[in-house]
């Protein structure tokens, strides 16, 4: 093998590297999941509330088992990568599919009249910045929001 700068080997590093990003999206999946039970729950407590219809309720449904449903085969893309740019790629791919996600939740629930869904959906765009590059909202969120706007099943959603 041929050493680097510093006497670092290169192939060990990218490995490294490889492996920490699997990781961060081994983690994100869970917390993915687990925040797509707790958006599950409170929507059914708003619909028993008579605050949302069943159409809202079923299309938050189906949103949930969309995002919990895309973490396996990016996840087994991740692990078999051995590529540094085709892993960030995917990893960037599956922040945009979250991102779309959770956008849909919340016109499923209610769009711009449900605005207490803003807070969740800025907490959740700044975990996608803490266990990722900085950069990585600043394109992604943007590009969740202007899709699912032009998306044509959500124009009619609250």
């Amino acid at each position: 093998m041929k050493s680097t700068l510093l006497g670092f080997l290169a192939p060990a590093r990218s490995e490294n590297k490889l492996r920490r990003i699997y990781l961060n999206q081994y983690r994100g999946a869970w917390v993915r999941t687990l925040a797509c039970v707790a958006m599950c729950v409170l929507a059914y407590g708003i619909f028993r509330f008579n605050i949302i219809s069943l159409n809202n309720i079923l299309g938050n449904i189906a949103v949930v088992i969309l995002l919990c449903a895309v973490n396996p085969p990016f996840l087994w893309l991740l692990k078999i990568s051995r590529s540094i740019a085709f892993t960030q790629a995917v990893s960037l791919l599956l922040t945009c599919m979250e991102i779309i996600g959770y956008t849909m939740v919340i016109y499923f629930l209610g769009g711009i009249h449900s605005l207490w869904l803003t807070i969740m959906y800025a907490v959740l765009i700044n975990y996608i910045a803490f266990v990722g590059p900085w950069w990585r909202p600043l394109v992604a969120a943007p590009g969740g929001r202007c899709s699912v706007q032009h998306f044509p099943g959500c124009h009619g959603c609250p």
